[in-house]
C-alpha cells in the first residue's frame, strides 16, 4: 500500500480556494468532491461560493472540465446525522445549480445520485432504498449527491 504523497512524478502545493497559485487556463480538469459547501460554511454567503467557483473557472483550460460533487443538504439519510446533529450545511439542491449557472452559464450537465457507506448489518435494507430513489423521478431532489460536470467553453 504506497502512500500518495510518495508517487514519483506527483507534486502536492498547498492553497485556498480563492487565490489558486496556477496560471490561467493550466488544468485540463478540475474536481472537487465536498468542498464547496464548507466556503464560508456558518454564513453561506453566495458571494463567496461564486468567488471560489469563479477561481475554478479561471485555472481550467477551454475545452476543460470543472467536474463538481457536493452533499445533498435534504438527503433522508444526510439530513438527520449531517445536518440536524453535526449542523452540516450541505446545499440544497437548487442552491447548488443556481450558483454554478450564476458563474457557467447553461453549459453543465447535472446529476443526483444515492450513495452512501452502509453498516453491513442494514445493507439489503438500504440497497433497496437506494435503488428505489435511483428509479423514482420525483425523488431525485432527495437523492445524496448532486454532481455537476462543466465543459468550459470561451466567454
Amino acid at each position: 500500500d504506497q502512500n500518495i504523497k510518495n508517487i514519483k512524478g506527483l507534486k502536492f502545493q498547498k492553497a485556498g480556494i480563492y487565490q489558486i497559485p496556477f496560471q490561467d487556463n493550466a488544468f485540463d480538469y478540475v474536481f472537487l468532491h465536498d468542498v464547496l459547501h464548507h466556503i464560508d460554511e456558518k454564513e453561506q454567503s453566495s458571494q463567496k461560493h461564486i468567488s471560489g467557483l469563479l477561481e475554478l473557472k479561471r485555472v481550467c483550460k477551454v475545452g476543460g472540465k470543472v467536474i463538481i460533487l457536493e452533499g445533498n443538504r435534504f438527503n433522508p439519510l444526510f439530513y438527520p446525522h449531517m445536518v440536524l446533529m453535526k449542523g452540516h450545511n450541505h446545499f440544497r439542491q437548487g442552491y447548488f445549480k443556481k450558483i454554478l449557472r450564476d458563474v457557467f452559464g447553461e453549459n453543465i450537465g447535472f446529476r443526483a445520485f444515492e450513495a452512501h457507506f452502509y453498516p453491513p448489518k442494514l445493507l439489503k435494507l438500504f440497497k433497496i432504498f437506494e435503488f428505489i430513489s435511483e428509479k423514482v423521478p420525483f425523488l431525485k431532489p432527495f437523492r445524496a449527491y448532486n454532481l455537476a460536470i462543466i465543459k468550459m467553453i470561451s466567454d
